[in-house]
């Protein structure tokens, strides 16, 4: 797992709602056999968590075999 954030400062950051920004995921992994897995990745961000606008984030699920 991953979680991230930046106070950004200045005018034009504070300008698009973009001085406060986060996002996460997760990233879960399992090996059927020696040469199969599959792997799930789940992520949540908001580059404009400071515009006070309400939710604005993103979500999102990828899910593979490799």
């Amino acid at each position: 797992m991953l979680y991230a954030q930046w106070n950004l400062f200045g005018d034009g950051p504070d300008s698009l709602g973009a001085d406060y920004q986060y996002g996460w995921y997760i990233e879960p992994s399992y090996r059927l056999m020696s040469q199969v897995g599959l792997f799930a990745r789940y992520n949540e961000w908001d580059n404009r968590a400071g515009s006070g606008s309400g939710p604005s984030g993103k979500r999102q699920l990828d899910l593979g075999i490799n």
